[in-house]
């Protein structure tokens, strides 16, 4: 292997964890499983709404499931989930900014 190579491998090793980090910063000091029943039921709804929005059902049929790439650059947006520990403004922003989006 070539330093070129390694290089790239390094750089999207690292860019994963740039990806994680942020995540992790965004959550604070939360972090964990929710538990409140209330805030599961309201987020499980926000993503149901999603799903059945008629840009998701164009998104799916744009991008088969087994094409998606799920991680690294240019990774496809995939379903958060809703036992993530975080503020609801942490969960509108994760809902809202593209993790869980439909633009192709």
């Amino acid at each position: 292997m070539d330093h070129t190579e390694q290089f790239l491998l390094d750089f999207e090793a690292e860019e994963d964890l740039d990806a994680e980090a942020a995540l992790e910063a965004e959550m604070g000091e939360e972090g964990g499983i929710e538990t409140d029943p209330a805030r599961l039921a309201q987020r499980q709804k926000q993503i149901t709404f999603g799903k059945n929005s008629q840009a998701y059902q164009n998104y799916i049929k744009a991008v088969p499931r087994h094409t998606r790439k799920l991680r690294g650059k240019g990774a496809h947006p995939s379903t958060p989930d809703i036992t993530l520990k975080a503020s609801k403004r942490c969960w509108a922003g994760i809902v809202s900014r593209g993790r869980f989006g439909t633009s192709i």
